[in-house]
């Protein structure tokens, strides 16, 4: 989900996917409102993000605007650092201007959780996909377990 705001001056958020290769991720689109803003600009921003572990522990990130990537008319950031175990909690983020610490986007509220089930939800995912979700919820539970008893 997002919140719209006037905040989002130069990236609207228009969607999110799953990043399941190297390590489980959740990469967020937004589209480009500023026209001028190509690649190499990139490196000028940062993605701020927080969650609440599921020991309670208020945990902070950050993703460097040089690890975006350039879709078509958008930008993509992939969430990768966020454990297993908390890959259920959700997640508050936007896009920042590192010069002057301006919010530049969207702020958004997500979680893998929330991509898997619209996912399952969804008559135009695959069956593999589907799938693959509830595994990795499953293995986010497991690991959960593990890693808080």
């Amino acid at each position: 989900s997002k919140a719209d705001n006037e905040l989002a001056t130069k990236f609207a958020y228009a969607g999110i996917t799953a990043n399941l290769e190297q390590k489980i991720g959740i990469t967020l689109a937004y589209s480009k409102k500023d026209s001028s803003i190509t690649a190499a600009d990139f490196a000028n921003y940062e993605f701020r993000g927080s969650y609440t572990d599921v020991s309670g522990n208020e945990q902070e990130f950050v993703i460097d605007g040089s690890r975006f990537s350039a879709l078509s008319s958008y930008v993509t950031v992939t969430i990768d650092v966020i454990g297993a175990k908390d890959l259920r909690q959700m997640f508050t983020g936007a896009i920042y201007e590192k010069a002057t610490g301006t919010q530049v986007s969207d702020t958004i509220n997500h979680s893998f959780e929330c991509y898997a089930v619209s996912q399952i939800k969804s008559a135009k995912a695959s069956e593999t996909l589907k799938t693959t979700v509830k595994a990795i919820l499953g293995y986010c539970d497991a690991a959960k377990d593990y890693l808080t008893f």
